[in-house]
């Protein structure tokens, strides 16, 4: 088993990597807005190697915790690797955690492969060990209620890439006392993101 693997990037897309670690092209499946980074920047990614009669996929991912709630996922009855990564690229790690521990049900099962049944399957079998999880984390409840303006901007930066967990902590960092309007909002957002790139 592979657990990771250092190395530079090469070349990203939507969905996926190619890691060149010892002159080897490691192409790597990944949640989107999990892994951010540049072409020939050097990280280091979790893997998890899922072997199939036809077929080999190595799956990746920006910290041990998201690879463990990733096997996790896989477990569980009806879910298989892109169904989990599809949960993953949902909402950022925490707020993942917190959803099946608070059996919040509605949240995945909006997304795309898992319908209500699996949905309630996964937070029956997963519920108590994500809030053992949450617990050893310190992960509390940490969804809110947002504004209208917050809920534009975060879909706004989910649509550049962003997971809307993401999205709202980064705009939940940027205090702005003036009226702005959204576009004035996201280009300021955008700047302080680049700035700390």
């Amino acid at each position: 088993m592979i657990d990771y693997i250092i190395g530079k990037v090469k070349n990203i897309k939507t969905g996926s990597l190619t890691l060149e670690a010892n002159n080897i092209g490691y192409n790597i499946l990944i949640p989107q807005g999990s892994i951010a980074s540049r072409e020939n920047e050097e990280i280091k990614v979790y893997t998890y190697l899922v072997h199939k009669e036809d077929s080999m996929s190595l799956y990746g991912f920006g910290s041990e915790l998201e690879k463990e709630v990733f096997i996790n996922l896989i477990s569980v009855g009806g879910v298989g690797p892109k169904s989990a990564i599809s949960i993953l690229s949902k909402e950022n790690i925490e707020t993942i955690i917190s959803l099946i521990a608070g059996g919040d049900e509605k949240v995945l099962s909006s997304v795309p492969g898992i319908g209500t049944k699996t949905a309630k399957k996964i937070i029956i079998e997963l519920k108590d060990k994500f809030k053992n999880i949450a617990a050893e984390k310190n992960i509390g409840d940490i969804k809110k209620k947002d504004s209208k303006q917050e809920k534009r901007l975060i879909e706004a930066l989910f649509s550049l890439g962003y997971k809307k967990g993401e999205a709202r902590e980064i705009i939940e960092k940027i205090e702005i006392k003036e009226d702005l309007s959204d576009e004035e909002y996201l280009k300021i957002i955008l700047r302080e993101i680049s700035s700390k790139n």
